[in-house]
């Protein structure tokens, strides 16, 4: 069984989440008034748009295989040669991935920490929960 230290259940602030979001996601930051992600502000599941502290699109193919499992992890060979084949868009173009990417809305009460998250998968105009 693994053993867990208390320290990785204190709750995150969200100046951790957005700095592990942007260094180690390589994700973009997207403000929640954007009219390039008006469709997925529109679900009805997101949290309380008043909470939303931050809007993310993750789009780098080397992170979004982390992260459904294809790639074993961020310290592997295979990650690090995939993520240096990958693409990279400025803020600018975020548009551009919007039909591949999987987009994280991270949500406080507090505004100090995480309380609510949301993550939805975009696959050619459609939405995957």
């Amino acid at each position: 069984m693994d053993k867990y230290s208390l320290q990785e259940f204190v709750p995150k602030r969200i100046e951790f989440i957005d700095k592990m979001m942007v260094s180690r996601f390589h994700a973009i930051s997207v403000d929640k008034s954007d009219k390039k992600i008006a469709r997925v502000m529109e679900d009805p599941f997101i949290p309380s748009y008043d909470t939303i502290c931050g809007v993310y699109c993750i789009y780098r193919k080397s992170v979004l295989d982390v992260l459904n499992g294809s790639i074993a992890s961020f310290s592997s060979y295979e990650f690090e040669t995939a993520c240096s084949s990958d693409k990279l868009i400025i803020d600018e173009n975020v548009e551009d991935v919007l039909d591949f990417a999987t987009v994280v809305i991270i949500a406080s009460e507090d505004k100090k920490y995480m309380s609510h998250y949301f993550i939805v998968e975009i696959l050619k105009n459609s939405t995957v929960y």
